[in-house]
């Protein structure tokens, strides 16, 4: 599946002074990526029922996928914040979500982000992934239809953002709206109930007349008991 990318603002995020000794970062930037079971805004309406689509993440949906995620101000590879195999940002899982953490270096962006979040400019952040083979699960109900995330094939990049967008770009929706659909035609099928088959009627063993095969002249004389020549 394509790459998707979500928006999370379930608090502001937060920068304290960074506990290295002879540090020269500009602090630390702690904010979560995602809170388990939170359900997101409407991703968009299902044309058919109009019912709203929406979505979350099963608790340990990121397990094993967190080796080498990149710290991005705005999804931006040339913004870099921080490494997790530089241990300059932790992502972890914990009992509330997926919490990431960005010691920020001395540079503009770091500078800048600093700033920005402790004066409560920077309102949440955005991440990036894949989903796993057989890693969702979709269920209707009578107002809406939700998709739940259970395991993650990659992640991305985590950050800060200036301008979020729930979905960014036409790709991140376009992937998940494949996704839907496919889940759609199966339970389709799965519900469609055929037609009971209804056995064609065999038709009707008559038996064989006794005569039939007998010659008519034969027959006429034995109804009448006349004597048969022999070869009639």
């Amino acid at each position: 599946m394509g790459i998707e990318r979500r928006f999370s603002n379930y608090k502001r995020a937060s920068v304290e002074d960074s506990s290295g000794e002879g540090s020269e970062s500009p602090g630390v930037l702690t904010d979560y990526a995602v809170q388990w079971g939170a359900l997101s805004q409407p991703l968009w309406r299902d044309s058919d029922t109009g019912k709203p689509i929406l979505e979350r993440f099963q608790a340990g949906a990121f397990t094993g996928k967190l080796e080498d995620v990149v710290g991005l101000r705005d999804h931006d590879r040339s913004r870099l914040l921080g490494r997790v195999s530089s241990e300059t940002m932790t992502v972890t899982e914990d009992e509330t979500g997926l919490l990431y953490s960005i010691e920020l270096p001395d540079t503009t962006d770091g500078r800048d982000v600093s700033v920005l979040a402790r004066r409560g400019d920077l309102n949440g952040s955005s991440f990036s992934f894949t989903i796993a083979k057989d890693g969702e699960e979709w269920e209707e109900t009578d107002n809406e239809i939700i998709r739940t995330v259970t395991a993650v094939g990659m992640t991305g990049d985590v950050g800060p953002v200036t301008s979020p967008a729930y979905l960014d770009g036409a790709m991140s929706i376009r992937s998940v709206q494949d996704s839907f659909q496919e889940w759609r035609t199966v339970t389709s099928t799965e519900n469609h109930e055929e037609p009971e088959a209804i056995p064609a009627e065999e038709p009707e063993q008559t038996e064989e007349e006794p005569s039939a095969g007998i010659p008519l002249k034969t027959r006429w004389k034995a109804a009448f008991g006349l004597p048969t020549l022999e070869g009639e």
